[in-house]
């Protein structure tokens, strides 16, 4: 199932006219974008609950014509060896991946360092029994 919209126009994010789509109100919508950086926004009602394919349709039919927005890329990071990444959800995905990894293997080295500290104890522990010297003996006594 598409996902449906209420609210439709355009703005322009470096330099470049293109689509917008929401719902709810079309005031807080031109606020977020007005804080994101985007100037020249124009965005209004639709008539009803619409795809995106019909609210582009209904934009055109009343002369409005612009480009569809690039992929989503919230903010660029930048590597540990200078190179430019951009926060897409496939480095996204990826970067979370080799975080969770990260964090099993250290759990993974917390438990084998807790038995490891267990088994000494035990084993010194079992060398401390080995050394008792019998406080009397038979023939101490005799």
């Amino acid at each position: 199932m598409s996902k449906l919209f209420t609210i439709a126009g355009t703005s322009v994010l470096n330099g470049e006219l293109t689509y917008r789509f929401a719902t709810g109100k079309v005031s807080v919508r031109e606020y977020k974008l007005k804080k994101t950086g985007h100037s020249d926004i124009s965005l209004q009602e639709l008539p009803g609950p619409m795809t995106k394919a019909d609210a582009i349709a209904f934009l055109q039919s009343n002369s409005i014509e612009a480009v569809m927005p690039k992929t989503r890329v919230s903010k660029k990071t930048e590597a540990a060896d200078g190179t430019d990444t951009a926060a897409t959800p496939d480095n996204f995905s990826a970067r979370m991946a080799a975080i969770r990894k990260q964090k099993a293997a250290e759990k993974a080295a917390a438990l084998q360092a807790a038995a490891d500290a267990e088994f000494f104890a035990s084993q010194i522990a079992n060398a401390a029994a080995d050394t008792d010297v019998p406080a009397a003996t038979d023939e101490a006594a005799a």
